[in-house]
């Protein structure tokens, strides 16, 4: 149903959320975080700014 495929989407976005700021966290290069988590440059230096 609806609510559910929703819930799954908001799940994997907060699953690649979590990735990026470890792997930030780890001084790995924004590049390679786009290219592992497919969220843009932008939403990762977003990612960044609040670690």
């Amino acid at each position: 149903d609806l609510a559910e495929e929703k819930g799954k989407k908001i799940g994997k976005e907060e699953g690649k959320i979590e990735v990026a700021k470890a792997m930030l966290a780890n001084n790995v290069d924004v590049n390679t975080i786009v290219k592992f988590t497919g969220l843009s440059i932008s939403e990762i230096e977003e990612l960044s700014g609040n670690l």
